[in-house]
């Protein structure tokens, strides 16, 4: 009997409990569309330009006949809206309203309305604006040494300068980049004439110089009468200079050494397509030499 009895008086305290669960399980946050109350699809035209948060709320609930619950002490209500007056539903409006004030807008399947604060981890309501400040971050530089200033603590390179492909085209042209042109305006180098691309290295004449293509010696570096030098700019890589303290490998001149490395060819996917078709070749004509007819 006592057991019954308790059991009785247990059941309305159960009762309550389920009935607010089932109460807070039934609310869910305001869409744009009003999650299907036809209240919150009316079309108001109202803004809020100067007025709180709290007397938005109480605008938007007068036109919409929307019953709204909020607490009066937030601060969140206190919020000064900056909003024009534009035709939208009430529930887009409810959302712009909750987007500047920082308030979360929940609404029951029966149309009832209920404003709170909007925690700190939840998005803004609406897709609002993000008002946290940017954040400027530090320049960060990297540099590192060219290959010219390395080989200078790394060598000896005496009266050695190296110029490479871009450096040669960014020197002064006279109607085309041309590689000896620009070797005349470094120290020590002199130019015979304006017209001229020879050049003359510490008072030796042109022919004590030694000019190098990949290793070959080229005994005319000219055309045009010696208007041009005989280059191609696309085709050069690098330049080496010697002025003095010319390298033993280097023999037959006095004066200076011009060495022009051709740049890395860009047919490579030719050769290897030429390779593997000389493979392709070389496989079938071992396949027919090494096959024996049947006797049969």
């Amino acid at each position: 009997m006592i057991r019954r009895a308790l059991l009785l008086l247990a059941l309305p305290a159960i009762a309550v409990a389920q009935v607010s669960r089932a109460d807070s399980a039934t609310f869910a946050d305001l869409r744009a569309d009003g999650n299907g109350v036809a209240a919150l699809r009316t079309t108001i035209y109202v803004g809020f330009t100067g007025q709180r948060a709290s007397d938005a709320l109480k605008t938007v609930a007068d036109q919409a006949q929307l019953n709204i619950t909020f607490d009066p002490q937030l601060s969140e209500l206190r919020t000064t809206l900056t909003i024009g007056a534009h035709a939208r539903s009430a529930a887009s409006a409810l959302l712009e309203v909750a987007g500047e004030s920082r308030l979360r807008v929940r609404v029951s399947r029966e149309g009832q309305v209920v404003v709170a604060a909007l925690p700190s981890a939840m998005p803004q309501a609406g897709g609002a604006r993000d008002t946290t400040p940017p954040v400027t971050l530090p320049a960060v530089r990297t540099s590192a040494e060219g290959v010219e200033r390395q080989e200078f603590h790394v060598k000896t390179g005496v009266g050695k300068v190296s110029l490479t492909a871009r450096e040669t085209r960014s020197a002064p042209v006279f109607v085309e980049p041309d590689v000896l042109r620009t070797v005349q305006m470094l120290p020590g180098i002199a130019a015979r004439s304006d017209y001229s691309a020879g050049f003359n290295v510490r008072g030796g004449e042109g022919d004590q110089n030694l000019v190098l293509l990949d290793g070959y010696p080229i005994f005319s570096p000219f055309h045009m009468y010696g208007l041009f030098g005989t280059f191609i700019d696309p085709a050069v890589g690098r330049v080496n200079v010697y002025t003095g303290a010319l390298p033993a490998r280097f023999g037959g001149r006095l004066s200076s050494v011009l060495s022009v490395e051709s740049a890395n060819a860009t047919t490579s996917g030719c050769r290897e397509r030429r390779r593997c078709r000389s493979s392709r070749r070389t496989h079938r004509s071992a396949e027919r030499s090494t096959t024996v007819k049947d006797p049969g």
